[in-house]
């Protein structure tokens, strides 16, 4: 999560200041911005082209082999833009990974404070739907787009991540999770694959039930009760789908670096199965 709110900050940094200027040099600012931002993801360096649809686009990472990156700016505002992410092809050999992905990346100034919504879906033999909600701010100073352009600093940051949304899809997902459980060591024998999946299931209500409830949060065992009921559906064939939403209840904005430790939001946390 740490991982993806930080490449968040770095595409609002490199991207929001493109509505500072509408002008002939709009490709060269955004090719620059984004050229900042390739190292950080390992990318390729990024090419603009076009005046009113601006198209920049990466060869890709080279491990894992993703690419080409295209970013496409969809709407660009004085206090915000949106933008389309495409991956054309990932490249990976396992059949949980997906073929390509496609995200929309929504980003809003208010009150000095950037609001993010991205929305992403990935398809392949299983298929990937996420959803994240979140705000960035920086206490030293309110922000502004010519300042989040200027900056390469993230350190000042703190994000507060409200809601993150994960859909999954498949017609055979015990197909797609056979094989991982036999590199992860967990099944030895394909026969064995309903024996291991209960002591997934066991293992895993035995960390998280006893977290909540010692966290005091009961009231979030049900739930958690219900996830494993509907992920063991989904590992069994017998429905096709898997989805939850989780929603931050602490309104508190953390640094960057809080999010290293994920457990420690588990007690502000609600979570809700979808059907």
């Amino acid at each position: 999560m740490r991982v993806f709110l930080i490449v968040g900050a770095l595409l609002a940094m490199a991207l929001l200041g493109v509505g500072l200027k509408l002008s002939h040099d709009i490709k060269k600012i955004l090719q620059e911005s984004l050229n900042h931002l390739a190292p950080h993801i390992h990318a390729a360096p990024f090419e603009c082209s076009g005046f009113k649809h601006i198209k920049c686009v990466s060869a890709g990472v080279k491990e894992p082999n993703l690419g080409p990156i295209v970013v496409r700016l969809s709407e660009v505002k004085s206090h915000g833009l949106e933008f389309q992410l495409d991956l054309a092809h990932i490249k990976i050999p396992k059949r949980w990974a997906p073929k390509s992905a496609h995200c929309t990346i929504t980003l809003q100034l208010e009150n000095a404070t950037l609001l993010t919504q991205s929305h992403c879906k990935a398809p392949g033999e299983l298929e990937y739907a996420l959803g994240l909600d979140a705000r960035l701010k920086d206490p030293k100073r309110p922000l502004n787009l010519k300042a989040l352009l200027q900056t390469n600093d993230l350190k000042s940051l703190q994000a507060h991540v409200e809601t993150l949304d994960i859909d999954l899809k498949s017609q055979n997902f015990k197909a797609v999770l056979l094989p991982f459980l036999q590199e992860s060591g967990d099944l030895k024998d394909p026969k064995d694959y309903d024996k291991a999946l209960a002591q997934l299931q066991k293992s895993f209500q035995g960390v998280v039930i006893v977290g909540l409830m010692i966290a005091g949060l009961q009231e979030e065992v049900t739930h958690a009760q219900e996830l494993l009921k509907t992920f063991n559906a989904f590992a069994t064939n017998k429905s096709d789908h898997f989805g939850f939403t989780v929603r931050n209840k602490d309104s508190a904005f953390k640094p960057l670096e809080a999010f290293n430790s994920p457990w420690e939001f588990l007690p502000h946390l609600s979570l809700k199965v979808h059907p």
